[in-house]
Protein backbone atom coordinates (compact mmCIF):
# COMPACT_ATOMS: atom_id res chain seq x y z
CA UNK A 1 0.00 0.00 0.00
CA UNK A 2 1.18 3.51 -0.75
CA UNK A 3 2.61 5.38 2.21
CA UNK A 4 3.40 9.08 2.45
CA UNK A 5 7.11 8.20 2.61
CA UNK A 6 6.94 6.27 -0.66
CA UNK A 7 4.62 8.81 -2.27
CA UNK A 8 7.33 11.49 -2.14
CA UNK A 9 9.04 9.64 -5.02
CA UNK A 10 5.93 9.98 -7.20
CA UNK A 11 5.33 13.70 -6.85
CA UNK A 12 5.37 15.46 -10.21
CA UNK A 13 5.91 18.99 -8.89
CA UNK A 14 2.42 20.35 -9.52
CA UNK A 15 1.05 20.90 -6.01
CA UNK A 16 -2.60 20.54 -6.96
CA UNK A 17 -2.02 17.35 -8.93
CA UNK A 18 0.27 15.91 -6.26
CA UNK A 19 -2.41 16.56 -3.62
CA UNK A 20 -5.06 14.95 -5.82
CA UNK A 21 -2.79 11.98 -6.51
CA UNK A 22 -2.24 11.49 -2.77
CA UNK A 23 -5.99 11.60 -2.07
CA UNK A 24 -6.56 9.04 -4.82
CA UNK A 25 -3.90 6.79 -3.27
CA UNK A 26 -5.61 7.12 0.12
CA UNK A 27 -8.87 5.96 -1.49
CA UNK A 28 -7.05 3.19 -3.32
CA UNK A 29 -5.42 2.07 -0.07
CA UNK A 30 -8.93 1.76 1.40
CA UNK A 31 -10.05 -0.38 -1.53
CA UNK A 32 -6.96 -2.57 -1.26
CA UNK A 33 -7.55 -2.98 2.47
CA UNK A 34 -11.16 -4.04 1.84
CA UNK A 35 -10.06 -6.52 -0.81
CA UNK A 36 -7.44 -8.06 1.47
CA UNK A 37 -9.97 -8.38 4.31
CA UNK A 38 -12.68 -9.74 2.04
CA UNK A 39 -14.94 -6.79 2.89
CA UNK A 40 -16.15 -6.24 -0.65
CA UNK A 41 -19.42 -4.71 0.53
CA UNK A 42 -17.42 -1.72 1.84
CA UNK A 43 -15.79 -0.93 -1.52
CA UNK A 44 -17.15 2.13 -3.26
CA UNK A 45 -15.55 1.86 -6.70
CA UNK A 46 -17.94 4.51 -8.02
CA UNK A 47 -16.51 7.10 -5.62
CA UNK A 48 -12.91 6.58 -6.68
CA UNK A 49 -13.98 6.46 -10.35
CA UNK A 50 -15.81 9.77 -9.90
CA UNK A 51 -12.77 11.32 -8.24
CA UNK A 52 -10.53 9.97 -10.98
CA UNK A 53 -12.77 11.49 -13.64
CA UNK A 54 -12.64 14.89 -11.91
CA UNK A 55 -8.87 14.66 -11.62
CA UNK A 56 -8.50 13.55 -15.24
CA UNK A 57 -10.67 16.45 -16.45
CA UNK A 58 -8.58 18.96 -14.47
CA UNK A 59 -5.35 17.46 -15.79
CA UNK A 60 -6.69 17.58 -19.33
CA UNK A 61 -7.63 21.25 -19.01
CA UNK A 62 -4.20 22.00 -17.57
CA UNK A 63 -2.43 20.23 -20.44
CA UNK A 64 -4.56 22.06 -23.03
CA UNK A 65 -3.62 25.42 -21.48
CA UNK A 66 0.10 24.68 -21.67
CA UNK A 67 -0.10 23.20 -25.17
CA UNK A 68 1.07 19.71 -24.21
CA UNK A 69 1.32 17.78 -27.49
CA UNK A 70 0.55 14.29 -26.16
CA UNK A 71 -2.87 14.93 -24.63
CA UNK A 72 -4.53 12.18 -26.66
CA UNK A 73 -2.12 9.49 -25.43
CA UNK A 74 -2.49 10.74 -21.89
CA UNK A 75 -6.30 10.66 -22.12
CA UNK A 76 -6.18 7.18 -23.64
CA UNK A 77 -4.22 5.95 -20.64
CA UNK A 78 -6.79 7.53 -18.32
CA UNK A 79 -9.48 5.45 -20.03
CA UNK A 80 -7.32 2.33 -19.75
CA UNK A 81 -6.90 2.98 -16.02
CA UNK A 82 -10.64 3.36 -15.44
CA UNK A 83 -11.41 0.12 -17.28
CA UNK A 84 -8.68 -1.81 -15.48
CA UNK A 85 -9.69 -0.42 -12.08
CA UNK A 86 -13.28 -1.48 -12.64
CA UNK A 87 -12.25 -4.94 -13.82
CA UNK A 88 -9.86 -5.56 -10.91
CA UNK A 89 -12.31 -4.42 -8.24
CA UNK A 90 -15.15 -6.45 -9.75
CA UNK A 91 -13.06 -9.58 -10.10
CA UNK A 92 -11.25 -9.43 -6.73
CA UNK A 93 -14.05 -11.04 -4.73
CA UNK A 94 -13.85 -14.23 -6.83
CA UNK A 95 -10.20 -14.87 -6.09
CA UNK A 96 -8.39 -16.72 -3.34
CA UNK A 97 -5.95 -14.90 -1.04
CA UNK A 98 -2.82 -15.19 -3.20
CA UNK A 99 -4.58 -13.71 -6.21
CA UNK A 100 -6.20 -11.03 -4.06
CA UNK A 101 -2.75 -9.96 -2.90
CA UNK A 102 -1.56 -9.85 -6.52
CA UNK A 103 -4.64 -7.83 -7.49
CA UNK A 104 -3.91 -5.34 -4.72
CA UNK A 105 -0.39 -4.85 -6.05
CA UNK A 106 -1.70 -4.46 -9.60
CA UNK A 107 -4.17 -1.78 -8.47
CA UNK A 108 -1.39 0.26 -6.90
CA UNK A 109 0.90 -0.28 -9.88
CA UNK A 110 -1.86 0.95 -12.19
CA UNK A 111 -1.67 4.37 -10.52
CA UNK A 112 2.11 4.39 -9.98
CA UNK A 113 2.89 3.51 -13.60
CA UNK A 114 0.61 6.23 -14.95
CA UNK A 115 2.07 8.91 -12.69
CA UNK A 116 5.64 7.80 -13.25
CA UNK A 117 5.35 7.75 -17.05
CA UNK A 118 2.50 9.93 -18.31
CA UNK A 119 2.18 12.54 -15.56
CA UNK A 120 5.92 12.96 -15.19
CA UNK A 121 6.11 13.66 -18.93
CA UNK A 122 3.66 16.58 -18.83
CA UNK A 123 5.30 17.85 -15.63
CA UNK A 124 8.72 17.89 -17.32
CA UNK A 125 7.17 19.69 -20.29
CA UNK A 126 5.64 22.26 -17.94
CA UNK A 127 8.94 22.83 -16.09
CA UNK A 128 10.72 23.44 -19.40
CA UNK A 129 8.15 26.06 -20.33
CA UNK A 130 8.41 27.71 -16.91
CA UNK A 131 12.18 28.05 -17.33
CA UNK A 132 11.89 29.44 -20.85
CA UNK A 133 13.43 26.34 -22.37
CA UNK A 134 12.32 24.57 -25.51
CA UNK A 135 10.54 21.47 -24.20
CA UNK A 136 12.06 18.16 -25.19
CA UNK A 137 9.50 16.16 -27.14
CA UNK A 138 11.43 12.96 -27.59
CA UNK A 139 9.10 10.00 -27.80
CA UNK A 140 5.35 10.09 -27.57
CA UNK A 141 3.75 9.35 -24.22
CA UNK A 142 2.32 6.06 -25.34
CA UNK A 143 2.83 2.46 -24.35
CA UNK A 144 0.97 0.92 -27.24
Amino acid sequence: MMTETRFVHYKVGNEQHDNEHWELFVQLNGIIDCIKRGQFHLIDADEIASNLLKHFAEEHEHMVKMGFPYIDSHAKDHQRMLKRLSYLVNEAHDQHFLLVDMTARELENLFVDHIDHFDRQYADFERSLAHGLEPSLTGQASRE
